[in-house]
């Protein structure tokens, strides 16, 4: 499952609360090369949840 948040704050939050309850988070976030910031959280399924923002786009598409 992939979950695009509106901002890298977003992600830092979420991964912070999640931390809080427990969840397993195999991977912290962190800034990847391909401008990605991320981090993977899993259930108790097994099941994994990428929690994103992209940080490339944005400056791709500023005017000026």
């Amino acid at each position: 499952v992939w979950l695009n948040l509106d901002s890298v704050s977003d992600v830092d939050d979420l991964h912070r609360d999640w931390q809080k309850a427990g969840v397993p988070i195999p991977s912290a976030p962190e800034q990847k090369p391909w401008g990605i910031y991320e981090f993977i959280a899993e259930d108790c399924d097994g099941n994994s949840y990428r929690v994103f923002y992209d940080t490339d786009t944005p400056t791709k598409h500023k005017t000026g």
